[in-house]
């Protein structure tokens, strides 16, 4: 009998494949985009802001840690971004004021600001959005000579496009006065506001208000007196004619009363 011969045939493993369903798409992440920043003479940060969605459709992102803003500065996690991206590349969405630099985080991809192209020119002041921050100003000051005290005009700007509140307190407050309240306003309209209150003083003062400060004296002299300033001798001298008229009031009644009464004991008289 011949020898018996096995062969052995390597056969490749069947992969049954499954097909994806008709139409079904992987959706990509929406990439955040810095159009460009301007730094203001305040050294704030006017920026815009715009996205590039790489899917045929819009995509949702609802405000969250997937959709976020963030700084040390206190800004808002919503400080206007939207929540539908619509497909393609989109400049200009919307802007952002912030004092320092902030992070927006989209989807996993975080952007720093600003940075990148600087803005041709301002883009403008974005409305209030969390991070406090009012600019104060000493116009001039007006010194009374009869009495020593002085009247200083203050004023703000308020770098954003919309109002925002600061209470007296630690971030809002005078030092070298009575007390921490002056008169200093707590609202601050957007833009600026030159001749926003005045302290009447006699001595050095010192506004406080966001982390920055002005104080007394002033470098320019007012054209005239703000507000008038009551003298102390100027007081008493309206008290005393005060209590002259007073006494001239009472000795005219006095008088009208005993005319009348010599009047009538004449008139008994005569009857």
């Amino acid at each position: 009998m011949g020898a018996l011969t096995l062969t052995v045939v390597a056969v490749a493993p069947l992969v049954v494949g499954v097909a994806a369903p008709a139409g079904a798409t992987t959706t990509q992440s929406v990439i955040p985009i810095l159009d460009c920043s301007y730094k203001t003479s305040l050294g704030m940060y006017d920026m815009w802001f715009g996205y590039d969605n790489p899917n045929p459709t819009s995509v949702t992102v609802a405000i969250g840690s997937s959709n976020e803003f963030t700084s040390g500065g206190g800004v808002e996690t919503n400080v206007g971004q939207p929540t539908t991206f619509s497909a393609g590349t989109h400049s200009d969405v919307f802007k952002v004021t912030v004092p320092q630099n902030v992070e927006w985080i989209l989807q996993g991809t975080t952007l720093n600001a600003p940075g990148g192209t600087t803005c041709s020119s301002d883009p403008g002041a974005a409305p209030f959005k969390g991070a406090l921050m009012v600019f104060p100003s000493l116009n001039c000051d007006f010194t009374d000579k009869g009495t020593g005290k002085t009247n200083s005009l203050f004023g703000y700007t308020n770098p954003y496009s919309t109002s925002e509140t600061v209470a007296i307190g630690s971030s809002n407050n005078f030092t070298g006065t009575p007390s921490q309240n002056a008169g200093q306003p707590t609202t601050f309209s957007a833009g600026t506001n030159a001749s926003a209150f005045v302290v009447t003083h006699t001595g050095g003062i010192n506004w406080f208000i966001t982390n920055n400060n002005v104080s007394t004296p002033a470098k320019t002299t007012c054209a005239q007196n703000p507000v008038p300033i009551v003298s102390d001798r100027l007081g008493s001298l309206v008290v005393v004619v005060l209590f002259a008229l007073a006494g001239l009031g009472a000795f005219a009644v006095l008088r009208r009363r005993r005319d009348l009464r010599l009047l009538f004991v004449g008139t008994t008289a005569r009857r």
